[in-house]
């Protein structure tokens, strides 16, 4: 069954709740690059999506947040932040500062104290060497499987879309291109005294490129790639395709759930 399209700013609200609704990190403040890391750690493919940054994660979470009143906070999420240098950077002779936002998910129905500068809050991951190396994995929550499993379905059809979306474009864009060259040819040979080709040498398509090359059309193709000559589809099309989900495969640790849960994806 086909999943309704979702937003990249959805889907990140999606995979941040699952990750808020963690014990561990629930009741606390934490930042915004140490919830980034967290939600990226649980779900590394959110990173294929798009544009999946600190500045993103914030705005989405500010929007989500409430006043500092448990009884009027509909979602329980509370909102602070402090310009002042970012807690990861690790050069000591740094000076660059910028608006760290911080987060705190309460689950009790209480509201927590306002804090007033960025020295009373304590991000208990920002001095973990793991999170600090990117080497931190959140381990998946069994209380809360059902809804993890849904949003990493999301996620993996958010990257089938954005591959398809590549291949389509390319598609489009090989054809101009493919238009302009023959109406350049077709000029070449209006401006001809003789009416041939001005060219010295005839330009022959590289069948690597030309996707109408008889190579691509014949039945051997269709057999090799397709699995039979009466198969339905374009070689070439469906081969960039592939090519594609491979990419994205390559990029991350568990890329290789687009092909095995996806059978579509490698057509």
């Amino acid at each position: 069954m086909m999943m309704a399209k979702i937003s990249k700013m959805a889907l990140l609200l999606l995979a941040w709740l699952t990750i808020a609704a963690n014990p561990l990190f629930r009741d606390r403040w934490i930042c915004d690059k140490t919830w980034l890391r967290l939600t990226t750690a649980r779900y590394p493919n959110l990173e294929n999506v798009g544009v999946i940054d600190v500045m993103a994660l914030a705005k989405t979470l500010g929007a989500r947040a409430g006043p500092f009143d448990a009884t009027a906070n509909v979602h329980g999420l509370y909102h602070k932040k402090f310009k002042h240098k970012c807690p990861y950077d690790t050069d000591e002779d740094s000076t660059k500062r910028r608006t760290v936002n911080y987060f705190y998910q309460d689950s009790k129905g209480i509201s927590p104290i306002a804090p007033l500068c960025a020295a009373d809050i304590t991000d208990p991951y920002v001095k973990c060497a793991q999170m600090v190396e990117r080497r931190f994995e959140v381990s998946r929550n069994r209380a809360n499987a059902e809804r993890e499993r849904e949003v990493e379905e999301q996620i993996r059809q958010c990257v089938m879309d954005k591959v398809e979306e590549e291949s389509k474009k390319k598609d489009s864009e090989r054809k101009k291109k493919a238009e302009a060259d023959e109406e350049n040819q077709n000029a070449d040979v209006n401006s001809s005294p003789d009416g041939k080709s001005s060219s010295a040498v005839p330009v022959t398509p590289d069948p690597k490129t030309n996707r109408t090359h008889v190579g691509w059309l014949s039945s051997e193709a269709r057999t090799l790639f397709l699995g039979s000559k009466s198969a339905d589809g374009d070689v070439v099309e469906i081969l960039e395709d592939r090519i594609g989900i491979l990419k994205q495969v390559n990029r991350t640790p568990d890329g290789y759930k687009l092909v095995i849960q996806y059978p579509r994806a490698a057509r």
